[in-house]
């Protein structure tokens, strides 16, 4: 098997040498402009950055006999590594559940419910879609709030029927409603029905672990992609996925199933595979290649020359603040806060923010309340594959306390990156 520095090397020289990348104004009516990337001096500094978890995390009334279990929450695009990563992370899960009654979990997909409405649930080694028309008066209200993101006023101070209060301009109306999850609304909404209705996973008998996925920065946690944007992602991977698969590659990995031994294969060349994710475990005779093929992080090409366009779960804020959109912060913070607190009782294990730059600072947390046992920050960017839950969570064995222990040992081994131009 060909050297990581190799490798890297490689995709680094198609990316900086010959690729012609794009990047998007929306103001621009012919959509994402070409751009022609010179080579120029680069060098990667890797960082790893550390989880932070309440003073009184180890309490046993956070541990007594609730079973942990996973909120798989993810703002999924229509760019290539995107889909291929979350395809075979949901894979993944759903297989290990099956297999192993300590892998329970909730998947919400923003493409799920704009396509179809429902979402995934696996519990006790049973795995579920349930549509949301199960539930009438949420479905009912969900549907409003969508209505309303897009087609409402937001620059003022108006809720309409809304929860928490999210400002941007009308420009940003169509896009915010085709990525619907990533409004603080349906975060709260979804969360609350996971954590309270019987048949899922009640907070008397389960802590929730919560992985937010999506594009994001030190401002937005959650970030859905203007058209112009995707466009500019999708032709800019396409680029390189042609660069570096040959057509069998390619069709191995449109073709076959997630788990497919080709599929994978072609996942660890892109660093989207199982061994890229800490946590890399032999569950169902899973490849466990972390230790020798660990891409995690380093593969990520996002970022240099400001081409956030490229790839990476960072956002293209060359759009500018009136094309921004999503949930910020503070809105996350009032989210948390909301649905874990002293009076009912409510704990969150663990908050996962899997994407890009988010610096979360451990005071500003901490002001939400001691209910949020911990979390994880990047302080610069990441990949599209960071945590293999299904292994760390059959590791844990039905334990919310060595759940805790082992993110505590294993995030810390995620890669965080910045391109530095030699001077």
């Amino acid at each position: 098997m060909a050297s990581i520095k190799f490798i890297f090397a490689f995709l680094l020289t198609v990316s900086v040498a010959h690729a012609s990348l794009y990047k998007c104004d929306v103001k621009d009516p012919q959509g994402p402009a070409q751009i022609n990337v010179d080579a120029v001096p680069l060098r990667f500094d890797t960082h790893n950055t550390i989880p932070h978890f309440s003073y009184d995390y180890k309490k046993s009334k956070y541990h007594s006999k609730m079973k942990p279990f996973l909120i798989y929450y993810v703002i999924d695009t229509e760019e290539p590594f995107m889909k291929y990563a979350v395809n075979f992370e949901m894979a993944r899960l759903e297989a290990a559940c099956k297999a192993s009654s300590h892998v329970n979990f909730i998947g919400f997909l923003n493409s799920r419910y704009v396509s179809k409405n429902e979402f995934v649930v696996c519990k006790d080694k049973k795995l579920s879609t349930v549509n949301l028309s199960s539930y009438p008066e949420l479905n009912t209200r969900l549907k409003t709030k969508r209505d309303f993101i897009g087609e409402g006023d937001h620059t003022k101070n108006n809720l309409g029927p809304m929860k928490y209060l999210v400002r941007y301009e009308k420009i940003v109306n169509a896009s915010f409603a085709h990525y619907p999850l990533a409004h603080p609304d349906f975060l709260y909404d979804l969360i609350e029905l996971s954590i309270t209705d019987p048949a899922l996973f009640p907070s008397e008998k389960y802590m929730p672990f919560l992985n937010l996925k999506s594009h994001g920065s030190n401002e937005v946690v959650l970030s859905g992609l203007h058209p112009c944007q995707t466009d500019a992602k999708i032709k800019s991977q396409n680029e390189l996925l042609n660069k570096v698969l040959s057509a069998d590659e390619k069709k191995s990995l449109n073709e076959l199933p997630p788990l497919d031994p080709k599929h994978i294969a072609v996942l660890h060349k892109l660093g989207l595979g199982p061994g890229q994710g800490v946590g890399s475990g032999s569950l169902n005779g899973e490849f466990n290649l972390n230790g020798e093929f660990n891409l995690n992080g380093e593969f990520n090409l996002n970022g240099e020359f400001n081409l956030s366009v490229f790839a990476g779960l960072g956002t293209d804020h060359g759009l500018g603040s009136t094309s921004a959109f999503g949930s910020y912060h503070v809105a996350l913070n009032a989210v948390l806060a909301d649905l874990f607190h002293e009076q009912n009782k409510r704990i969150l294990g663990f908050v996962m923010l899997e994407s890009c730059d988010t610096k979360r600072d451990p005071f500003f947390h901490s002001q939400t309340n001691d209910n949020v046992l911990g979390f994880y920050s990047a302080e610069n960017s990441l990949w599209y594959r960071n945590l293999n839950w299904w292994s760390l969570m059959e590791g844990a064995s039905s334990s919310t306390k060595k759940l805790l222990t082992i993110l505590k040992e294993k995030t810390p081994e995620i890669k965080n990156f910045e391109l530095i131009k030699d001077q």
